[in-house]
């Protein structure tokens, strides 16, 4: 019994740490926590820029075309263009860098997650080594009661 009263104990603590273990696990990584949500707030802007440099451009070819516009219609066309145009450039170069840093932080998270997973495995197989082996004790009295029954 005082094998099953330490494993509880060991089951305890084990839970403990764990828990320890979780929270600092998800400090360590906020920062890539805010990669992520960066590199998702930045598609999203860049997917809502090239739309509108899309539509911009379809505008200004549009007006091109059929010829029927003013010069200075065509001319603010144009400018609304080349600033859009702008807007999405400078979003691309954003996104380079911020999908720059996330690769980064999810590589090195990654690694530490893998570690962090191959410890805790261990510790489990431990865990779990010394369960069987207190609870193969336990019974080995019972066993040894049960054989001679059987055998009359």
């Amino acid at each position: 019994m005082a094998r099953l009263s330490d494993l509880a104990r060991d089951i305890v603590r084990y839970s403990e740490e764990l828990h320890k273990v979780h929270k600092k696990v998800k400090e360590d990584e906020s920062t890539t926590l805010e990669a992520v949500k960066a590199i998702q707030e930045t598609t999203a802007m860049l997917q809502k820029s090239k739309e509108a440099y899309k539509q911009r451009c379809m505008e200004v070819e549009r007006m091109r075309r059929d010829g029927g516009v003013s010069t200075g219609q065509l001319e603010r066309s144009e400018a609304k263009f080349r600033r859009t145009q702008d807007e999405y450039k400078a979003l691309v170069d954003k996104y380079c860098g911020v999908r720059d840093d996330f690769e980064k932080k999810m590589t090195l998270s990654s690694k530490h997650f893998q570690v962090k997973g191959s410890t805790y495995l261990i510790l489990k197989e431990h865990l779990w080594m010394s369960k069987s082996l207190s609870l193969s004790f336990s019974l080995d009295p019972c066993r040894k009661w049960k054989r001679p029954i059987l055998n009359r």
